[in-house]
C-alpha cells in the first residue's frame, strides 16, 4: 500500500556518463586519482574545472527520482580508461553537488535489484494507495521489501496509524514471467494497455483482465487437464495463439485469476454481467465489457449493418472527474467508442477511425438495439457474417476496377430507399461524408500502427488479383456513392 502524506522533499539524483578529452582535466581534489594510462596535465586543472561546472549547472538534464534502499548486490562493472561518471545530487534547501569517480556509483542499479526481488518474493502485488495524515508520532516509517516482516512487526491500521482522505482505485502489478508470457501471447491489440512493461499494471475494474477472462478460464482449465500446450483462436479476425505449459506457468496463473480484488469484482459485477449478456442483454455501466479492443462490431449505417474493429471504450461524465458510472447516475453521461474500419484512397485500402457514442440509458437494453455492437450479438450471426463478406468482395471488386462510369440497376440507399436503373457516376472515396452525425472525421488510428495483430490491414494494394481474408471482407464499407445521371442526384 502506497500511503502519501506531507514530507520533506526527497533527494533527486541525476546520472550522466560522459566521456570527453580527459587530457584537458587536471589532478585536482574535485576529481579522484587519475588512470595511468592517461595524459593529465597538472598544470591546466583550476579555471578548466570551474568552467566546466558552470556549464553543468546551466544544462543539466532533469533528474531522476532515486528510491527504496541504496543497497545492491549487483556487481559493480570494471573501469572504461575513456568514460568518466558524474552523480549529481539535488536537494529542496542545499545547492546541488557533483560527484566524480571512474567507476559506476554504488546504489544506482537498485531499480533492477528492486524489480528481480519482487519477483522471486510474490507473483504479483495488490496495490492500495491513500491520500491523508499521519497520526501517529513520529509517523510510522517506511518498509522495505527485503525486510519488512522483520522492520515494522506492528500492524498498521488506517485511521488509527494514518487518516484518510481518499482512496484510489486497487492495482495489480504483476511480477511473474509466467502470467507475463501468457498475457503477451494472449493480448495482441489492445490500444492503451502496455503489455510489454518488465512488470504490468491492471488497474480496478481490471477490464485487461475480464476481456480475456475466458480465454484466461479455458487456458487454466487445459493446463490443470495435463495439457501440454493450449491453442486459442479467433476466426472472426483470423487470429491463433499457442501457449505452451511450464513449470510453476499454471500455479502462477491460478494466483493472477483467484487473487481476492479479481474474484471480488467477478463475483459482484463481471459474472451477473455475463450472465446478461447470454441472454442478449447489457447494462449501462458495464459496457465496456462488451467492447474488447480488437473486436469486431456492427454499426448501423444508412440502415444498413457495417462492420468496425473496437480500439477503445472510455466514459465520458459530465464532471469530468468521475470514473465509472457506477458512482455517477447523471443522465447526461455517455461511453465513447473509438471504432475504424477499412477505406479506399489513392488506389489503396487504408485503416481509418472514428468514434461514436452511446447514452445513458436505465435497466437492461438488447445488445443488438444499440447503435453498436458485437457481431456475434446478432441473430443467424454466420449467415449474416457470410452474406456481408459477400457484400464486401463486390465492393471490392468496384474498387478495383475503378469504374467511374456504369449503369446499375437496383436499390438505392439512403432516407428513402427505392430502385434506380439507369448510369450513374461512381464516387469511391465520398462515403466518408456519410459517417452518422456524432462521428468525428476519418483519420489514421493511433494505435501504433495496430501492431502486430492488424498490422496487414495497413496500406493493402487493391487489385483483382489480390484475394482479401474473410475479416478484411467485413470490415468495407458498406457502399459508394454515385450520381445518377438520368436523375441529376
Amino acid at each position: 500500500m502506497k500511503v502519501r502524506g506531507s514530507r520533506e522533499a526527497p533527494w533527486r539524483v541525476i546520472k550522466k556518463l560522459e566521456s570527453t578529452e580527459i587530457s584537458r582535466i587536471a589532478e585536482s581534489s574535485a576529481v579522484p586519482a587519475t588512470n595511468p594510462g592517461l595524459d593529465i596535465h597538472p598544470n591546466s586543472a583550476g579555471p578548466q574545472i570551474q568552467e566546466i561546472n558552470r556549464k553543468r549547472k546551466r544544462d543539466y538534464s532533469p533528474p531522476l527520482r532515486l528510491t527504496g534502499s541504496t543497497s545492491t548486490t549487483a556487481p559493480v562493472p570494471q573501469r572504461h580508461p575513456h568514460i568518466l561518471y558524474r552523480l549529481t545530487c539535488h536537494s529542496a534547501n542545499f545547492v546541488p553537488i557533483h560527484l566524480y569517480s571512474w567507476n559506476r556509483f554504488k546504489g544506482l542499479e537498485q531499480d533492477d535489484h528492486e524489480l528481480q526481488e519482487r519477483r522471486n518474493l510474490a507473483v504479483l502485488d495488490i496495490i492500495d494507495t491513500v491520500d491523508g495524515d499521519h497520526i501517529t508520532n513520529p509517523p510510522r516509517k517506511n518498509q522495505l521489501r527485503d525486510n519488512f516482516l522483520q522492520d515494522d512487526p506492528n500492524e498498521f491500521i488506517l485511521d488509527v496509524d494514518f487518516r484518510v482522505r481518499k482512496i484510489y482505485r486497487t492495482c495489480l502489478r504483476i511480477h511473474s514471467p509466467h502470467v507475463q508470457y501468457v498475457l503477451r501471447t494472449l493480448i495482441r491489440y489492445y490500444p492503451g494497455f502496455n503489455v510489454q512493461e518488465n512488470e504490468i499494471f491492471c488497474i480496478y475494474p481490471f477490464a485487461e483482465i475480464f476481456h480475456y477472462w475466458s480465454d484466461l478460464q479455458r487456458v487454466k482449465g487445459d493446463l490443470l487437464g495435463g495439457c501440454g500446450e493450449v491453442n486459442v483462436r479467433n476466426p472472426d479476425i483470423g487470429s491463433e495463439v499457442i501457449i505452451k505449459n511450464s513449470p510453476l506457468l499454471c500455479e502462477h496463473l491460478c494466483t493472477l485469476l483467484d487473487a481476492p480484488p479479481i474474484q471480488n469484482v467477478y463475483g459482484n459485477i463481471v459474472g451477473p454481467e455475463l450472465n446478461l449478456h447470454s441472454k442478449d442483454l447489457a447494462t449501462y455501466d458495464l459496457l465496456w465489457l462488451l467492447f474488447k479492443p480488437g473486436e469486431i462490431v456492427f454499426m448501423r449505417i444508412m440502415n444498413k449493418l457495417s462492420g468496425f474493429v473496437v480500439m477503445n471504450i472510455t466514459y465520458e461524465p459530465k464532471d469530468g472527474e468521475s470514473v465509472s458510472p457506477l458512482s455517477n447516475q447523471d443522465p447526461s453521461d455517455r461511453w465513447k467508442i473509438t471504432l475504424w474500419n477499412l477505406g479506399y484512397k489513392n488506389k489503396m485500402l487504408r485503416r481509418q477511425s472514428f468514434y461514436t457514442a452511446i447514452n445513458r440509458f436505465y435497466g437492461e437494453k438488447l445488445i443488438s438495439d444499440l447503435i453498436v455492437f458485437p457481431i456475434k450479438s446478432t441473430p443467424s450471426y454466420e449467415t449474416l457474417k457470410g452474406q456481408l463478406i459477400e457484400r464486401g468482395k463486390r465492393y471490392y471488386s468496384l474498387i478495383c476496377s475503378e469504374q467511374s462510369h456504369m449503369r446499375y440497376d437496383g436499390m438505392v440507399v439512403g432516407e428513402n430507399p427505392h430502385h434506380y436503373e439507369g448510369e450513374i457516376i461512381v464516387d469511391h472515396q465520398g462515403f466518408q461524408h456519410e459517417v452518422p452525425v456524432e462521428a468525428s472525421t476519418y483519420c489514421e488510428p493511433e494505435d501504433l500502427g495496430g501492431e502486430p495483430l492488424f498490422s496487414k490491414f495497413n496500406d493493402m494494394k487493391c487489385s483483382p488479383e489480390i484475394e482479401l481474408e474473410p475479416a478484411q471482407y467485413l470490415l468495407l464499407p458498406t457502399y459508394v456513392l454515385g450520381f445518377a445521371v438520368g436523375k441529376r442526384e
